[in-house]
């Protein structure tokens, strides 16, 4: 049995945060973007639902479980407050625009967070979701975008790689090393406004197709998961082709 619901008797969550950064644009280097972010997150007095399988192995610092005469067990799993969350790591992003006469302009890209710790601490227990499938999270150590746009104002073309590092999980005892997720996607498009010959028709008219998950990549399947696949990084289609036409007035 189930005590579950809200508690009037919560305090505030209390939490800091530190970042710092750099932001550096050569001028021998023409359209190159440099930047750097570190942070640092600490909350505390968290107010969360005590974990109910950790409230059995009495390795849950909230919440509480009683036994009738059948040793049946009740399990208080209202929200409390308990435990400490630390986040840190960095923020990595580089672009590259290239300008040139003949062929358009192309920009080069790239966005990435690199984790170096994440993990809650509930007394004497702590839980690592760094790398790890853990309380329903997973977390990649490094998870990225590389990308590049090119266009010449008439016709446009954009590709990017979306890469997130393994996770690790945990279940019934033995782990199972999930590989890391990479989908390739691209799109194609054309604008009709902006060729030598427009008309009501073709003024503000754009094109485009394009395919996602191009490699027809499969999302990581996670056992204890609430949904089964990691939906937070892909879509469960795999691949897929799509298109459309937008008339602007």
């Amino acid at each position: 049995f189930f005590f579950e619901g809200g508690n009037p008797d919560l305090d505030p969550e209390e939490g800091t945060a530190f970042s710092v950064g750099a932001v550096v644009r050569p001028s021998f280097v023409q359209g190159l973007f440099i930047s750097l972010d570190y942070f640092n997150l600490e909350i505390s007095n968290l107010i969360r639902s005590p974990d109910p399988e950790a409230l059995l192995n009495g390795t849950e610092s909230a919440g509480s479980v009683t036994r009738d005469a059948n040793n049946v067990p009740t399990l208080d799993v209202r929200l409390n407050n308990g435990g400490e969350r630390t986040v840190r790591g960095f923020d990595i992003s580089v672009s590259q625009t290239i300008e040139t006469p003949a062929t358009g302009t192309f920009n080069f890209y790239t966005n990435g967070v690199v984790q170096t710790t994440n993990e809650l601490v509930e007394g004497p227990v702590v839980t690592d979701f760094l790398g790890n499938f853990a309380r329903s999270q997973p977390i990649p150590k490094f998870r990225g975008i590389f990308g590049m746009n090119w266009t010449d104002d008439v016709v446009d073309f954009a590709a990017n790689v979306d890469y997130s590092t393994g996770i690790s999980e945990v279940f019934m005892g033995e782990t199972f090393d999930r590989d890391a997720w990479l989908s390739v996607d691209m799109q194609l498009g054309y604008d009709f406004s902006k060729y030598q010959k427009t008309s009501w028709l073709t003024d503000g008219l754009r094109a485009y197709i394009g395919v996602e998950n191009l490699l027809n990549g499969a999302l990581p399947f996670f056992i204890s998961g609430n949904n089964g696949w990691d939906r937070s990084i892909g879509d469960l289609r795999g691949r897929y082709v799509y298109g459309g036409v937008r008339k602007s007035f």
